[in-house]
């Protein structure tokens, strides 16, 4: 008999079918972490956000700014500037992109109150829940939609604070 190097055919089939059972069985395990940690990262931005309006508030007597008056007076990012829209069109970040506002009617244009709201790019997929945050500081979530227009945020039956 000959001595052979090597694995057979078989044997590297048996190989292939093993990882492939592996990665069925990982996948669908990262997709979910996927999901929760774009949900976090939502949760975060709309407490910086939020924080944000505070700091702009203390400067400007008690009155609120959109995402680019925020984002000229240095209260926010770059890129949370962006995925709320403060340039038009929002910016997907972490699966989640938004739109905020402020009720303009105080002196220059500011408001007496904001709301803001991120929703998942790709809902399923970048992820499940939806987020929002208004005057009261409170970080809301739902399974549905928010909806925020001139610093008024309209919430879902199913909304509930989380922080």
């Amino acid at each position: 008999m000959k001595n052979e190097a090597g694995f057979s055919l078989i044997e590297l089939l048996i190989v292939i079918l093993i990882i492939g059972i592996i990665a069925a069985i990982a996948l669908p395990q990262l997709t979910k972490s996927r999901k929760t940690a774009n949900e976090a990262a939502a949760i975060q931005q709309l407490i910086r956000y939020t924080q944000g309006e505070l700091m702009f508030s203390t400067s400007n007597n008690g009155y609120y700014g959109d995402p680019a008056e925020l984002l000229e007076a240095g209260a926010i990012s770059d890129g949370l500037a962006a995925q709320l829209g403060a340039n038009g069109t929002p910016v997907s970040k972490n699966g989640y992109e938004g739109s905020a506002s402020d009720s303009g009617d105080a002196p220059g244009g500011l408001g007496t109150r904001y709301a803001a709201e991120l929703h998942p790019t790709s809902p399923g997929t970048s992820g499940d829940r939806y987020f929002a945050t208004d005057t009261s500081g409170t970080v809301y979530e739902a399974k549905a939609a928010f909806n925020q227009s001139n610093g008024e945020l309209s919430m879902p039956s199913d909304a509930r604070s989380i922080q």
